[in-house]
């Protein structure tokens, strides 16, 4: 059984998420201003992690 998640998205999905993540992060701490499409993006990063989250953990106690 396959986790959902591998379903909603695909390794190329996750690298783009990672890369976005990595890219507001450096933005942070340079101490850059940021904006609300920021606030948008990171808001938007963190549901995504959520999902993945949640359905990993869903997995494993299903596995288990």
């Amino acid at each position: 059984m396959k986790p959902r998640f591998l379903k909603l998205f695909d390794l190329k999905s996750l690298e783009e998420w990672e890369e976005v993540c990595c890219k507001l992060k450096d933005k942070l701490q340079a101490e850059l201003k940021v904006d609300s499409a920021d606030f948008q993006t990171a808001n938007s990063l963190y549901e995504q992690w959520e999902l993945l989250y949640r359905e990993a953990h869903a997995y494993r106690e299903k596995v288990e």
